[in-house]
């Protein structure tokens, strides 16, 4: 088993979401869990984001929660911004959960992470199919 320092995520309605997450949560034990949700799906995703918080608090791990804006891309960099810049430098392990990660914020995250220089791995192929695979391609 690979312990990791963050798990990047975005909170979807989707069973799978939190499936996903708890997986993870199991395998990697993950200091911390960055949880994003996208601002026009708040309410599908409010109990997602329960259930994920209660998991978090159940395996130790710390969550931090943060909204992006689906109108402003902007906003977006700006919260990412913030909240990954601290890695810089620093040698994290990052667990980036594709399974419901909308494509743009997937490019944002990357864009990120190598900026910041963070040990980036991928979410199990079998929970994210054929099309998120061949997006990581060049990342391998």
């Amino acid at each position: 088993m690979k312990r990791i320092d963050l798990l990047i995520t975005v909170a979807s309605w989707e069973e799978r979401c939190v499936l996903g997450i708890q997986d993870d949560l199991r395998r990697y034990k993950p200091v911390r869990v960055m949880t994003y949700f996208v601002d026009s799906y708040a309410k599908r995703t409010e109990s997602a984001r329960t259930e994920i918080n209660a998991l978090c608090a159940k395996s130790g791990a710390r969550l931090d929660v943060r909204e992006l804006s689906a109108g402003n891309p902007s906003i977006g960099w700006t919260v990412l911004k913030e909240t990954l810049s601290g890695l810089r430098g620093s040698r994290s392990q990052v667990l980036v959960d594709l399974t419901t990660m909308p494509r743009d914020i997937i490019w944002m995250v990357l864009w990120f992470l190598n900026y910041a220089g963070a040990n980036t791995s991928r979410s199990e192929e079998r929970r994210v199919g054929k099309e998120c695979r061949s997006r990581w391609s060049p990342y391998h």
